[in-house]
């Protein structure tokens, strides 16, 4: 009976991670709207043609969008190896838990939660600096 106790138990705590890494999923696929967003905000030309820097600014935030889309296809492959070994373990019944599972999911939630606070950085300096050089439509 207990036997059957923590394996009901654990099977639970796979089918939470699970849950956790298609949340992880979902986060990085919003991220990589938002960085087609910005990729075309950024190359609209609707910038104040006389900004200070504009061009080596819009690179750089380039540089930085072309680095966090690399980011996630490298996240999402070992979301997707991840999930998999999860899936695994709830389709076989296995509710086996060992040490290096939860290790590998502490390590992705981890490198996610870095990426994620530098995906904020990125978008609130993008904000910030073309935010007061975008050219200003007259009224109709």
């Amino acid at each position: 009976m207990e036997t059957k106790i923590k394996e009901t138990y654990n099977l639970r705590a796979i089918e939470g991670l699970y849950r956790e890494v298609h949340a992880y999923r979902t986060n990085l696929h919003f991220a990589q709207d938002e960085i087609t967003f910005f990729d075309h905000l950024l190359k609209t030309y609707n910038f104040q043609p006389n900004t200070q820097n504009l061009f080596e600014r819009l690179q750089l935030f380039e540089r930085g969008l072309h680095k966090a889309k690399e980011a996630i296809n490298v996240l999402v492959s070992r979301i997707d190896k991840h999930e998999s070994r999860l899936g695994g373990l709830m389709e076989s019944g296995d509710a086996s838990l060992d040490h290096e599972l939860y290790k590998s999911h502490d390590t992705l939630t981890a490198d996610l939660n870095d990426f994620m606070a530098t995906h904020h950085d990125l978008k609130t300096e993008i904000f910030n600096y073309i935010g007061g050089f975008l050219k200003k439509r007259k009224p109709q």
